[in-house]
């Protein structure tokens, strides 16, 4: 749903499932879906258009510095993740490597 990603959110919780579950520690998760969202203004994940985004203080949204859903996270869903960032990452930057570099002229 909107305002389920953010920080420590189910994404990064997941992920962290996948390659490092020994730091994880589940039973300190939480939901927080404090992000606000409105007709011109959004924080974070909202996935409507607005005319401006921004980040508040943290502690203004968040009493865990949860933002998101980090309850809903699991390794499964951590592999999956990781396996399509590698690669995407690695899509990018095989494009990034046929830009041409052109060179500059001093228009002064």
């Amino acid at each position: 749903a909107p305002g389920g990603i953010g920080h420590a959110c189910e994404y990064e919780t997941a992920m962290m499932l996948h390659l490092r579950p020994d730091l994880v520690q589940m039973d300190k998760a939480v939901t927080e879906m404090g992000q606000m969202a409105s007709k011109y203004f959004n924080w974070g994940d909202h996935p409507t258009p607005a005319v401006y985004t921004w980040m508040d203080y943290w502690s203004r949204f968040s009493q865990s510095g949860i933002a998101g859903d980090a309850k809903a996270a699991t390794a499964e869903f951590g592999a999956i993740l990781f396996e399509e960032t590698c690669s995407r990452m690695v899509q990018v930057l095989a494009e990034f490597q046929q830009i041409p570099v052109r060179p500059r002229v001093d228009h002064h």
